[in-house]
């Protein structure tokens, strides 16, 4: 999963961060098969947000990221993009509405 994490980090040149939210896309970067979750990828990080029913599994299926447990709305999208000094994020358009 390695090499699929830096081949995207070598297209983020005009992006802080991506935001990947299909569950297709987010299993095939990450390896983790949940029904729940989001990515988070920088050019330092990669971090796999969801929620306490998936936090175990997460943490096996796709050990290059680091595991970030999320609630109930967006808010901690907002958060994690702050600490994570992504002003300039791309996202999944076909994917959110």
């Amino acid at each position: 999963m390695s090499a699929r994490l830096d081949g995207v980090r070598e297209r983020l040149k005009d992006l802080d961060a991506l935001f990947v939210s299909s569950a297709e896309n987010r299993r095939w970067l990450s390896g983790f098969s949940g029904s729940a979750g989001y990515l988070v990828i920088t050019g330092e990080a990669a971090v796999l947000a969801t929620d306490f029913r998936y936090t175990e599994q997460a943490g096996q299926q796709a050990p290059d990221y680091r595991i970030h447990r999320i609630g109930g709305g967006m808010d901690w999208a907002r958060d994690l993009f702050a600490e994570l000094g992504a002003a300039r994020v791309g996202f999944e358009s076909a994917d959110l509405t």
